[in-house]
């Protein structure tokens, strides 16, 4: 199928892509998402705002323009889109990825993780679980366009900024060069004490910058920051932990900014960086906390 060919209410959400909130062709995107809706508003560098239906829509405005839909597929767990067989005509929202390649054609970019489309001016991205469409994203622009791809089991996330000094110091002796640098962005304000479960090991909290580290036989072995809600006291730059992302942010900007995760569940986004776990926690669809840790760290 050619992509000038898609058909289907696909059509109405890439007519949407570039119009302004409250135009008659975004109205009419929201009326067919359909369900209950619900706002939320940041200032991410640009004004943007996120309208989510019930209906398995989800709708990023920036600066009041339409940049993206993210409709869920049967493979997500945020609740599916109504009409799976509607969206494209000729393909269903549960074929697998041999299905769809077959019927929409050779992609714009492939990766083990998405195949992406060119229509029209716009792109229509798909993401995967276990071979059944998890995510189908409408995009006005080609997010991910400059980062490289290279073939791999699974897609690798690229983390730079203040959180990959954090990474840094995993795997080293308490009081390293690497925790020294760690400190610096945190401040010297810390507190110890042992586990709770009984096992060997000991959190040094900082608390007052919202960073939690884990030592098991005086090596780091996990770290947890805190980025929005009111248990605690937050990080102090949340902005500045990883380059290209504006924290706190929602889950589907996560997403955008990072790739489709190795792994996820209800409120979780799992991202694979080398050896390093990193593990998003979501409330409210925006980020709570972020956990980095060895493998197999949690489970000692």
């Amino acid at each position: 199928m050619a992509t000038s060919e898609w058909t289907g209410e696909i059509g109405t959400y890439l007519a949407a892509m570039g119009g302004r909130e409250g135009d008659a062709a975004v109205d009419r995107a929201i009326a067919l998402a359909g369900g209950a809706l619900s706002a939320n508003e940041y200032n991410i560098d640009v004004p943007t705002k996120y309208v989510a239906s019930e209906g398995g829509t989800e709708f990023m405005f920036e600066d009041g323009v339409l940049h993206s839909v993210l409709l869920h597929g049967p493979g997500s767990q945020d609740g599916a889109y109504p009409r799976p067989s509607a969206l494209i005509d000729g393909l269903s929202l549960d074929s697998g990825r041999e299905q769809l390649e077959f019927v929409l054609g050779e992609p714009h970019r492939s990766t083990p993780g998405y195949v992406k489309y060119k229509v029209g001016d716009c792109f229509v991205n798909f993401t995967f679980a276990d071979d059944v469409v998890k995510d189908v994203q409408v995009q006005r622009t080609d997010v991910g366009a400059d980062a490289p791809v290279a073939p791999a089991p699974a897609p690798e996330a690229e983390i730079s900024g203040e959180l990959a000094t954090i990474m840094a110091a995993l795997g080293t002796e308490y009081g390293s060069r690497e925790m020294g640098a760690v400190v610096l962005l945190t401040g010297p304000n810390a507190r110890e004490h042992a586990m709770e479960d009984g096992k060997a090991g000991r959190y040094v909290t900082f608390g007052d910058s919202g960073v939690d580290l884990l030592y098991r036989n005086d090596r780091l072995v996990g770290a947890t920051v805190y980025v929005s809600g009111e248990e605690r006291d937050l990080y102090p730059r949340p902005e500045k932990l990883i380059d290209g992302l504006r924290l706190p942010a929602r889950r589907m900007k996560v997403n955008m900014v990072l790739g489709s995760p190795t792994d996820r569940s209800s409120d979780i986004d799992l991202y694979s960086v080398g050896e390093i776990d990193v593990m998003f926690d979501y409330a409210d669809k925006y980020v709570r906390t972020i956990s980095v840790a060895m493998p197999g760290a949690q489970a000692e």
